[in-house]
């Protein structure tokens, strides 16, 4: 009895005297992160509104309205009793985040984002963590937090619950209905100008673009279907073994590149040896997620599907299919399930005093491995090779470690991950540092094959997989959508290398390639290029996105075809 007593002198939440309804936190909490967690949407939506006007702060409080009764539509599934405030602190940390990455670097967290996220480890993920994302989350997630927490919610029956939210979903689909009609000119005007806007809308895209990969993901084929089952080579006629070597940049665009024209030698090394430079290449994607896995599918730009790829073989099937073995070495945070069922061999974590200080290895770590793998010991008979190398290069923001103090010529650099705290010239200092480590990278590279060239005919084919935005219109690093995605983060530096026994067992004519060095290119000739300088047919194997194609043949023929237009 005394126990029943106690109980019914407890006060019900529902009879709490002050506090929230469900529904009005919903409103409340929505209206919250319209205002406070879209920095970037209200950025762009203010710059191209006339706020000098009536009718267009008319517009501006239209959007608003329109957006926070958008986000509440979400939020009100989650008024769900016991689950309620866990899913908004939840909401909240995707909405912190997600307005964090874009204030501090303009990227979208579209669903190629958030592969990157799945597929991003903890070195690089440690990277990015900094007393300036400590505070934000402080400020943006953890305060919010724990006044959601102390908040008390009064609970109502559950037939007023269930009539309150149909009533505000009624009258929220009606007044964004009126709110679109009134201002449709002005809707459809701005979105048109700038369609990455609907992107930009937190937390609603974010979870979107996560719904959409983890749905792509599971229905991805969980089997692998053969292609290219009819390869087989033709290989010429000499006592000499092919060797292909595939280098794979990281972030190198192709504006910063000397070669290019770009105003700072970035690649003096290249510069003094006989390679073709491609000026204008665009690459696949704009993350290493996205345009790894496409330059080794047949699919092509185009068609590429990240989560259909992986149901074919890739290149590197096809040339083992065609006897040639292959070596994947690999100084990233992985292969994005390239090169996972052949020989493949990380050197971002090994130990060397010189090459790999402060526990990461700089990219001439590879050459060394290749050496190793390939061409030592010096009796070693030699054997057709295909061989990736996939660099570190110059992935951001911390571009500073990417490469030995030797490398340090462009001061002063930015030595902070929030790119925003440097000046705009320190962080193409340090960006440009890298590439000039890359050119060093690539020219001891050359210099290695070239001392092969008795026992190997030799190609090397270097192209980035994606560029690099370094604070052009606000943006920093890369990963936008590739319909709106800069010009600096979808052309990268390609560079071809071939030795001489290779030009004259193949009939490769260097005028020819020179005379086509500036047509445009695309990472999908590259799957069609190692094919053709491998000597492999095969049905999938298209000659015009060769090349190599159009030079190869006897070389008065090719001096001949290079005067053609492509």
């Amino acid at each position: 009895m005394a126990i029943s007593n106690s109980f019914s002198v407890t006060p019900s939440r529902r009879d709490r005297p002050w506090g929230l309804r469900a529904v009005e936190l919903s409103l409340l909490f929505s209206a919250f992160l319209t205002g406070f967690y879209n920095h970037r949407f209200w950025q762009i939506l203010l710059d191209n509104s006339p706020t000098d006007s009536l009718m267009g702060l008319a517009f501006v409080a239209a959007s608003f309205l329109f957006i926070a009764l958008w986000i509440s539509l979400f939020v009100h599934l989650t008024s769900v009793r016991g689950v309620f405030k866990p899913l908004l602190i939840i909401l909240l940390l995707i909405a912190t985040s997600a307005n964090y990455f874009t204030e501090r670097y303009g990227v979208i967290i579209d669903k190629s984002m958030i592969q990157n996220v799945m597929q991003t480890d903890s070195a690089e993920a440690t990277e990015l963590v900094s007393g300036d994302m400590l505070v934000h989350l402080l400020l943006y997630f953890v305060l919010p937090a724990a006044v959601i927490i102390w908040l008390p919610i009064r609970r109502q029956t559950f037939r007023q619950e269930v009539w309150q939210r149909v009533l505000v979903y009624v009258a929220s689909i009606a007044v964004m209905g009126g709110l679109f009609l009134g201002f449709n000119k002005d809707f459809t005007f701005l979105f048109r100008q700038h369609p990455e806007l609907r992107s930009l809308i937190t937390p609603t895209y974010p979870i979107h673009a996560t719904i959409k990969y983890f749905r792509e993901r599971n229905a991805a084929p969980t089997e692998r279907a053969t292609i290219g089952a009819d390869a087989h080579r033709v290989a010429p006629d000499n006592e000499r073994k092919t060797l292909f070597v595939l280098v794979v940049g990281e972030t190198a665009r192709a504006q910063n590149f000397g070669l290019n024209g770009y105003a700072r030698d970035t690649t003096p090394e290249l510069a003094k040896l006989d390679i073709v430079n491609f000026s204008h290449t665009e690459a696949c994607g704009t993350s290493t997620a996205e345009s790894l896995p496409c330059i080794f599918s047949h699919l092509g730009r185009e068609d590429y599907v990240s989560s259909e790829a992986g149901g074919f073989d890739n290149l590197i099937d096809i040339v083992e299919r065609a006897g040639i073995p292959s070596l994947w070495i690999d100084n990233q945070a992985g292969c994005k399930g390239v090169c996972e069922r052949f020989e493949h061999i990380n050197t971002k974590n090994m130990e060397d005093p010189k090459l790999c200080p402060d526990g990461e290895c700089h990219d001439e770590i590879m050459i060394r491995v290749l050496d190793q793998q390939v061409f030592q010991p010096s009796d070693r008979p030699p054997s057709d090779r295909f061989v990736v190398l996939h660099q570190m290069g110059s992935h951001g923001p911390a571009y500073y470690r990417r490469i030995p103090d030797d490398f340090r010529r462009y001061t002063p650099e930015c030595r902070s991950v929030n790119l925003q705290e440097c000046s705009p010239e320190s962080v193409v200092n340090s960006y440009d540092n890298t590439l000039l480590y890359t050119d060093h990278v690539l020219a001891e590279l050359i210099h290695l094959l070239q001392s092969q060239q008795d026992k190997y005919d030799i190609a090397l084919y270097f192209a980035s997989d994606h560029g690099e935005s370094l604070g052009e219109n606000g943006l920093y690093l890369h990963g936008m959508p590739y319909l709106f995605a800069p010009e600096q983060q979808t052309r990268v530096p390609a560079i071809l290398w071939l030795s001489q026994g290779y030009k004259q067992d193949r009939g490769i004519s260097d005028t020819c390639l020179k005379a086509h060095k500036d047509d445009t290119y695309a990472h999908d000739n590259i799957f069609h290029t190692v094919l053709g300088a491998l000597d492999i047919r095969t049905e999938l194997y298209q000659a015009k996105l060769d090349m190599l194609d159009r030079c190869r043949s006897s070389i008065d023929a090719a001096v001949t075809e290079s005067s053609k237009t492509p």
